[in-house]
C-alpha cells in the first residue's frame, strides 16, 4: 500500500499578481520542471502492476499534520 498527498499543481503553478511576479514564475517553472505529476503516476503504475493499494490523499481535509497521533482530534 502507498499513499501520496494529493496535490493540486494546476493551483500551485497559478500565475502571480501584484509583487513578486518574478520570484513566482521561478517557482512556478521549478515545480513543472520536477515532473511531480510524473512521478506519482509512474510510482501509482508500478503499485497497480504489483497487485498493490495507491491512494491520494486529500490533505486540505485531512490536515494531517494538525492531527494527533494519539488521540485523532486536530
Amino acid at each position: 500500500m502507498v499513499a501520496t498527498e494529493k496535490l493540486n499543481l494546476k493551483n500551485m503553478t497559478r500565475q502571480a499578481k501584484g509583487k513578486g511576479k518574478h520570484q513566482k514564475a521561478g517557482l512556478n517553472r521549478s515545480i513543472l520542471d520536477a515532473g511531480m505529476g510524473y512521478l506519482r503516476s509512474c510510482v501509482e503504475y508500478k503499485v497497480v502492476e504489483a497487485n498493490g493499494v495507491f491512494i491520494q490523499v486529500p490533505t486540505q481535509q485531512v490536515k494531517p499534520s494538525q492531527t494527533c497521533p494519539d488521540c485523532g482530534r486536530q
